[in-house]
């Protein structure tokens, strides 16, 4: 899988599958966002509400759509629907989907772009 921990750089690494494992990362309950038919970005369910810093700004054809808040990270799944790893084609997608952004505050934040 892929993390994005708030203010750090991409990280490609492996975890556990199970649920704990996901929500260590996200800190707290975990929120599936579709990214592409075989890539989803899993999100702190409770991010905004917790006003957790700024990490993720997703973009839907090509305009700023939604903020993400605090750390994510970017999974494929299997024919039944469970996390699976991240293949080298799905990892260069995310690398073609993403951006660095410069907010007006001088924040630093990626760019997904989502189907």
């Amino acid at each position: 899988m892929l993390e994005i921990a708030v203010g750090k750089p991409l990280t490609i690494r492996k975890i556990d599958a199970h649920l704990e494992s996901y929500q260590s990362i996200v800190a707290g309950l975990i929120e599936k966002v579709p990214v592409t038919e075989g890539i989803d970005l899993y999100v702190n369910e409770e991010g905004t509400l917790l006003d957790l810093d700024k990490n993720i700004l997703l973009m839907y054809q090509g305009k700023p759509h939604q903020f993400v808040r605090g750390n994510v990270f970017l999974a494929s799944f299997d024919e039944k629907g469970k996390i699976s790893s991240l293949t080298n084609e799905h990892i260069q997608e995310i690398k073609n989907r993403m951006a660095i952004a410069f907010l007006t505050t001088g924040e630093k934040v990626y760019t997904v772009n989502i189907s």
